[in-house]
C-alpha cells in the first residue's frame, strides 16, 4: 500500500529552509523584519555625549553614526522610553555639518527656554515626552491657531517636521506652547521650529521672512 507523507514530515524541511534563508539574509546584512526597538540604549548614549560640545566636529561625528532617531519612530514608542534615554541622529537624511553647526549656534539665543532643544539631533526622552504632552493638552484659540498655521507656513517643510514621526507631534507641541503660553508671533515660532528640525541634510536654518538664524 502506498502511504502519503504526513503534514509534519512536509513541514519540517519547509521550516528548515525558511530559517536557513532568514539566517543567510541576516548574515548578508539584509533587514528581514522592520522591527522598531522598544528601548534604545540609554546609558551608553548619555555617557558618550556628556562631555561633547553641541555643534562641535566631535559631537557631529558621533551623532552622524547614531540611529535611535529614525523616520518611523512614533510618539507611542517614545512615550515608553525611560526619561534618561537619548534620541540621537537624523530621521531622514545624513546630518550636514554646516547646517548642524548653524542650527546649534542659532538655538543658543533661546537657551533660557528649557523646552527648546539646544541640539536637535540629541534630545532626551524626558523633553520629547514633555513636548508631546504639550501637543495633546494645549488648546489653541482661533487666533492662536491662525498664528500657528502661519508659523508652519514659514518653515521649509511647511509643517512641524519633514515626516510624521514623533518629531512632527513634538514640534507641534513646542509651537503650541510658544504661541499659547509665551504669546510668540508666527515669525518667531516658525524660526524655532525650523531650527529644531532633525531631518538632516543641507537645509535652510531660517524660516521664510526671518532675516537671520541668530
Amino acid at each position: 500500500m502506498r502511504f502519503l507523507p504526513s503534514i509534519k514530515s512536509l513541514l519540517v524541511p519547509v521550516v528548515a529552509l525558511v530559517l536557513l534563508g532568514i539566517g543567510g539574509a541576516t548574515l548578508l546584512g539584509f533587514k528581514v523584519f522592520d522591527y522598531n526597538p522598544a528601548q534604545p540604549s540609554a546609558s551608553s548614549n548619555a555617557t558618550s555625549t556628556s562631555n561633547m560640545v553641541a555643534g562641535s566636529p566631535e559631537k557631529f561625528q558621533h551623532l552622524a553614526t547614531q540611529g535611535s532617531n529614525f523616520c518611523g519612530l512614533q510618539q507611542g514608542t517614545v512615550m515608553s522610553y525611560s526619561d534618561s534615554t537619548r534620541i540621537q541622529g537624523a530621521c531622514c537624511n545624513p546630518i550636514d555639518m554646516t547646517t548642524y553647526e548653524a542650527q546649534v549656534t542659532a538655538l543658543q539665543a533661546f537657551s533660557d527656554i528649557a523646552v527648546i532643544p539646544p541640539d536637535p539631533y540629541d534630545v532626551s526622552a524626558a523633553l520629547a515626552k514633555q513636548l508631546l504632552g504639550y501637543d495633546r493638552s494645549t488648546k489653541l484659540t482661533a487666533g492662536e491657531q491662525a498664528v500657528f498655521d502661519q508659523a508652519m507656513a514659514l518653515t521649509p517643510d511647511k509643517a512641524p517636521c519633514c515626516c510624521k514621526c514623533w518629531r512632527w507631534y513634538a514640534h507641534e507641541g513646542l509651537a503650541k506652547y510658544l504661541i499659547h503660553t509665551r504669546h510668540w508671533d508666527a515669525q518667531k515660532a516658525g524660526k524655532v521650529v525650523t531650527l529644531v528640525s532633525g531631518c538632516g541634510g543641507q537645509r535652510e536654518t531660517a524660516s521664510r521672512g526671518s532675516p537671520s538664524v541668530g
